[in-house]
């Protein structure tokens, strides 16, 4: 009877391990995306500046793999595209 309750305890704490780490998971990918839609609206070079300054404080406040970065790092390239080429046209 005393093993199956730490049998039983012992799978309830991997499970709620499992859990948090899904949670974690979510959490970051939430955010990760957040942190892309607000580049991908950025409608000048300063805002798109501060975001950037924004996700590189986030990625040195939390464990972001470089999957990650990259994701962002790629939006942010686009973003900055999209606006210099803005400005370029509106130039001539």
């Amino acid at each position: 009877m005393h093993r199956e309750k730490e049998s039983l305890s012992g799978r309830r704490n991997a499970t709620c391990g499992m859990t948090d780490k899904i949670e974690k998971e979510i959490f970051m990918e939430e955010n990760i995306s957040r942190y892309e839609t607000r580049m991908k609206n950025c409608s000048s070079m300063t805002d798109l500046l501060i975001a950037m300054s924004s996700w590189q404080t986030y990625c040195k406040s939390h464990t972001v793999t470089e999957e990650d970065k990259e994701r962002v790092d790629r939006t942010y390239l686009q973003a900055e595209s999209r606006l210099l080429t803005q400005v370029k046209h509106s130039l001539w």
